[in-house]
């Protein structure tokens, strides 16, 4: 893949954090409030914390974040920290997952995500988490946590976010990484959807699948998704973001079937209530018939695409025909700790389709959410 390119700063300005285009050094409204791709461990959120987080944990910033003379310049630092290909991905990635072992960084985790949000013009948020990744305990810890002790500590720190900014609202996405079932078994799969059913659901708003779709297709997981169905949780998948093995071109004819082919499973066999990527599904007019027919979204994420090379240009995922088709897809930063902000993935998608309409995106991410703890004006 690419390398992840460091196009931005980040600066803060009455205790919120808001980002600025580097050219023209004004920001950029783009009117999108509501997020529902958004993983919290890949967020903004974290990066004025993180020096704060490493001392909670009883652990030391990696030498390459060290030294940083301001928050644009750790920015800088966390961005070049997770572009160097000589890196395995759980290393880049456990830079902020492996300081979310505990309850003081995970509520302070959830408080700053509100907060930041709120600081950019969100008003309603999904934070994807899969708690699987957060049980292996710090230097801090007296005990490694469960998944669901993991989700109480996110929620309280939420709530405590949401006392400060109550016009905002946070959920969080349960989600398990795709390898669990391979490495541990059918049943701890299942043990970890019984966990997600089990937490405070006016959270935990929806169950969904992350991490490599290429090695593990959605396949696998139809009866674990039919499950999480039974038990009335809403499902969001990650299906048609990449299927490119090692070598193959990630925008080749059969690369895209097999995306399209990953998708109509996670809609059509795992009832999927919304799609996370789906990046090809312009090309199947029926299956955009369907997704329109039955409300089930698609939460794109073009900046993402463009840092990891699943295309070169914003025009190949033709947003303007899934608009036209009534295809309920929204915008999404994806990870915008290390890539483009969401309105920066707005601004990009306007200059290449000078017709877009921003304010239908918006207000399909809204028809889309999972949670309503709130009433919001949209």
């Amino acid at each position: 893949m690419a390398s992840i390119s460091g196009c931005f700063e980040y600066f803060t300005f009455s205790d919120r954090l808001f980002q600025v285009h580097k050219n023209t050094r004004m920001p950029i409204p783009s009117g999108i409030d509501c997020l529902i791709h958004d993983h919290i461990d890949g967020s903004i959120a974290v990066l004025e914390r993180l020096p704060e987080l490493y001392k909670l944990s009883g652990l030391e910033l990696p030498k390459e974040l060290r030294d940083y003379e301001n928050l644009a310049d750790l920015g800088q630092k966390v961005r070049a920290w997770y572009s160097n290909t000589l890196l395995d991905i759980p290393t880049k990635f456990s830079l902020v997952t492996g300081v979310m072992q505990n309850p003081d960084t995970l509520f302070l985790v959830g408080k700053q995500y509100v907060k930041v949000r709120y600081g950019q013009g969100i008003r309603y948020c999904e934070g994807t988490i899969a708690p699987q990744y957060h049980t292996r305990g710090d230097k801090k810890s007296k005990a490694k946590l469960t998944e669901k002790e993991v989700m109480a500590a996110l929620i309280e720190g939420i709530r405590a976010g949401e006392k400060e900014y109550p016009e905002f609202e946070a959920n969080l996405l349960f989600t398990i990484g795709r390898e669990l079932i391979r490495e541990k078994g059918r049943d701890e799969a299942f043990r970890l959807l019984r966990v997600a059913a089990e937490c405070d659901r006016s959270y935990v708003v929806g169950f969904g699948l992350v991490c490599d779709e290429a090695t593990y297709r959605p396949h696998e997981y139809v009866d674990l998704f039919l499950e999480a169905d039974r038990l009335g949780m809403p499902t969001d998948p990650h299906a048609g973001e990449w299927a490119d093995l090692p070598g193959e071109d990630p925008c080749s004819e059969e690369v895209e079937i097999r995306l399209l082919e990953n998708v109509r499973v996670a809609v059509h066999v795992m009832k999927a209530k919304r799609i996370g990527h789906g990046r090809p599904i312009w090309r199947d007019f029926d299956l955009c018939r369907y997704l329109a027919d039955n409300n089930i979204g698609v939460s794109s994420c073009p900046g993402s695409y463009l840092n990891t090379g699943l295309i070169k240009d914003v025009q190949e995922l033709h947003l303007d025909t899934l608009l036209e088709r009534g295809v309920p897809v929204s915008l999404n930063p994806d990870d915008d700790l290390f890539q483009y902000g969401i309105d920066d993935v707005a601004w990009m998608c306007c200059k290449a389709y000078p017709s877009l309409r921003l304010d239908k995106l918006r207000l399909n991410a809204h028809k889309t959410k999972f949670g309503h703890r709130k009433e919001h004006k949209i």
